[in-house]
């Protein structure tokens, strides 16, 4: 679905915004958060690469 459609609808609408951590306990702890999250049904998801993509390998 587009976020133009999204925000169409009646009600409200959920967006997540994530960085990339940088650690591996990070990378746990974010999961865990989407984990907890995901009950809630954002319309929207996204993931922030750091200044020039460095941090976009993971």
């Amino acid at each position: 679905m587009l976020m133009k459609d999204i925000l169409k609808q009646d009600g409200t609408a959920l967006s997540f915004e994530f960085f990339p951590p940088k650690t591996e306990q990070g990378w746990e702890r974010l999961f865990e958060n989407i984990a907890e999250l995901a009950s809630l049904k954002p319309a929207s998801v996204s993931v922030t690469y750091g200044a020039g993509g460095t941090t976009r390998t993971n």
